[in-house]
């Protein structure tokens, strides 16, 4: 009965947190959000708001962080706001995609790297995130879009996904974060202060906590290194050191 009990107050104090957490971006996003006119660059480059392509869970065995949300949702429906979009996910995405008829690319090739390895039963209870929640139709775009908003807005998202990006996996506590692509390897090494090392094209360090990185280069939309990967992968061992 203890361990059940401990386990829905870590629930409820992870649910209370994140909840603060998703009213701070709210606020930076209702901020761009209002001042946004119609016909504008930054405008046209703004697609939404996301955090989680998941359920959120503490401490996981594999958190997965990529560059930014892309515009998949609003091609398909043409809305650019939803009241839930800052919510957690009912399912990992990436794993739910294969169910639901909207496969694509990464999922695939993420599924695939997993299947080769031990762990390949801890995939669907992963977290997915952004190191930028501002969703856009490619990384250019991304780039484009947060130079506006810090000129007109004055609103600094790479401060934000620096402050918001180590809040997130506090908040998280992952054994393991996969980085997806190699300016996210570079960007999480920056936030703190790490050097990543590569070997055959995989990034591997350590971040507070003792959360280990891995991470591999993309050629979009694919990535790079699937093998590679697949091998690095499975010659973790999840645990703190």
């Amino acid at each position: 009965m203890e361990k059940h009990k401990n386990v829905s107050n870590t629930a409820i104090a992870i649910t209370y947190l994140y909840e603060i957490f998703k009213t701070e971006v709210a606020e930076v996003r209702d901020h761009v959000r209002k001042n946004l006119i119609v016909g504008t660059r930054e405008e046209e480059l703004y697609k939404g708001t996301m955090i989680l392509y998941s359920e959120l869970i503490s401490n996981p065995d594999f958190m997965f962080i990529g560059i930014n949300p892309g515009a998949k949702f609003f091609q398909k429906t043409g809305i650019k706001y939803r009241p839930e979009e800052l919510d957690p996910d009912d399912e990992f995405e990436y794993t739910a995609a294969a169910q639901y008829g909207h496969d694509y690319a990464l999922a695939r090739q993420t599924r695939t790297a997993f299947e080769r390895t031990r762990y390949k039963d801890s995939l669907s209870r992963s977290v997915k995130s952004n190191l930028f929640y501002t969703a856009t139709s490619s990384q250019k775009d991304l780039c484009d879009l947060l130079d506006l908003l810090n000129t007109k807005f004055n609103v600094n998202y790479y401060e934000k996904s620096a402050l918001w990006t180590r809040r997130l996996i506090d908040l998280i506590n992952p054994k393991v974060i996969i980085c997806e692509g190699k300016w996210v390897v570079e960007k999480l090494g920056q936030y703190y202060g790490v050097e990543p090392q590569w070997v055959n094209e995989i990034a591997h360090f350590q971040i507070e906590n003792g959360i280990q990185v891995l991470g591999y280069k993309r050629r979009y939309p694919d990535m790079r290194n699937i093998d590679e990967f697949a091998t690095a992968l499975n010659n973790l061992e999840l645990c703190r050191t």
